[in-house]
């Protein structure tokens, strides 16, 4: 009789009694190093008017003589108030804030990183309609609490943007109510900096808005306010904003923009650029203010033509007819004092200038090494390949539109003459990617064959 072996296992929860490894994920950080991580992923240190287009984005021009057009006027958005809704189109992502997918991840990821999402991010808009709706439809009453930073600057003249398009109508900010965007803007209790067009500030229409200004600079003494005003510059015999339409247009790369900013002043009672005492009240001094800039546009246009552009001052009225940037301003030189006929002075900075010789040499350099891995790969440089996938799909289109025109004659053929056989629906694409790859396998044969010969003649000279 064989001996019987008893053998006593474990229960199952003894197993689980035993210590596990702990898992440590990212919420078992400390939580410094979370909120390091937060700033980050999500604070965007360059704001919507000062981001450039990458270095392969197919905007990106080092023609000294070319304009770039800035990632924020290749923008459209278009608006619906009643139900709110919001579409935008961009014709390149180089303008997209990035990494504020983080606060979806999870409840307590956004509990602890939206504070230092709305409180240190400078937020851009194109239109004071597109504020106005995002803010009373996206933002809730806490984030209000947050947001220090707001900027609305329209890439047009004195509030006109062609690139929103309110229920279905591209319309500018000429009549809008503005004592409605103040009251909005006191919402905003810890706001630091306001930059917002003058026309907001000028009392177009609105007799009661510089007294909103007024009250709303007194209960936020830590506000301070920009007027600021973008001006557009295009080489022809007219002045135009090109919009995202037309993304291929010529425009783009003709146009200049001149951002003109004039700080408004809470409690001064004097001229910020002679010093005289004007006795004036609050609310007629950022009337005042506002209007003096609106007043300056034909003052401000012909300066810049003339120390900028470097018009020609016996033909200041045809000067768009030879459009050019003046040497020396790129995209790391792009601020410009100009002195204006009453002998005041305003600082101006430029958008849509060329990129540097610095960003062309690394432009090249970075070309360069994606040539080398491409031809490392398959014989072929970046553009070449990306030339042979163009001429792939083209192919493959007009196949595809050939097996179209070829089917309703096939069904007139067996379907509607009852022949009894039939032959397949024609596939003219399957066909040639099936020739194609048969060729591809002759042509790999073919050279595999050869160089398994050039190895046998070098084996058997190394062995004799």
């Amino acid at each position: 009789m064989p001996p019987l072996i008893l053998t006593i296992r474990p229960p199952k929860s003894a197993e689980w009694s035993l210590p596990q490894p702990r898992k440590l994920g990212f919420l078992h950080l400390p939580r410094e190093i979370r909120n390091h991580i937060y700033e980050h992923a999500l604070v965007d240190p360059v704001a919507r008017w000062d981001k450039r287009h990458s270095i392969g984005c197919k905007f990106k021009t080092f023609n000294p003589a070319e304009a770039e057009p800035p990632p924020f006027v290749l923008s459209q958005i278009t608006l619906h108030a009643n139900p709110f809704s919001m579409h935008q189109y961009y014709s390149c992502g180089c303008g997209k804030r990035s990494g504020h997918h983080l606060l979806q991840s999870s409840r307590r990821i956004h509990e602890e990183a939206s504070p230092i999402f709305w409180s240190r991010n400078r937020f851009c808009f194109l239109d004071l309609r597109e504020f106005m709706l995002i803010s009373q439809n996206l933002v809730s009453s806490i984030q209000h609490e947050y947001i220090r930073y707001i900027s609305i600057m329209p890439p047009g003249t004195s509030g006109t943007s062609l690139h929103i398009v309110y229920d279905g109508v591209r319309v500018n900010n000429w009549g809008w109510c503005w004592p409605l965007f103040w009251k909005e803007i006191s919402l905003f209790k810890n706001l630091r900096e306001l930059e917002v067009e003058p026309v907001s500030v000028s009392d177009e229409g609105f007799s009661v808005t510089s007294e909103w200004v007024e009250f709303i600079m007194s209960s936020m003494p830590e506000l301070k306010v920009q007027l600021v005003d973008l001006y557009s510059f295009c080489e022809g015999l007219y002045l135009y904003t090109p919009t995202v339409s037309e993304k291929d247009d010529k425009l783009h790369r003709s146009t200049i923009y001149a951002k003109m900013s004039y700080p408004l002043i809470p409690g001064s009672n004097y001229h910020p650029e002679t010093g005289e005492c004007l006795n004036l009240a609050l609310s007629e001094l950022y009337r005042r203010t506002a209007r003096d800039m609106l007043d300056k546009y034909t003052d401000v246009e012909e300066a810049i033509a003339l120390c900028f552009f470097e018009a020609d001052p016996s033909d200041r009225d045809n000067w768009e007819d030879y459009w050019k940037i003046r040497e020396g301003f790129d995209e790391f030189h792009d601020q410009l004092r100009v002195t204006l006929r009453d002998g005041s002075a305003l600082d101006f900075q430029f958008y849509g200038l060329p990129s540097s010789k610095e960003t062309e040499s690394h432009a090249n350099q970075q070309k360069k090494s994606r040539d080398i891995k491409q031809i490392a790969f398959n014989g072929l440089t970046v553009a070449q390949n990306e030339a042979r996938k163009r001429a792939r799909e083209r192919r493959r289109e007009y196949l595809e539109n050939a097996q179209a025109r070829h089917i309703p004659a096939w069904k007139q053929r067996y379907i509607m003459s009852g022949a009894a056989q039939r032959d397949p629906i024609p596939s003219f694409p399957n066909v040639d990617q099936k020739r194609s790859a048969t060729r591809r396998k002759r042509v790999s044969e073919k050279r595999n064959a050869e160089a398994r010969k050039r190895e046998r003649k070098r084996v058997q000279r190394r062995q004799g």
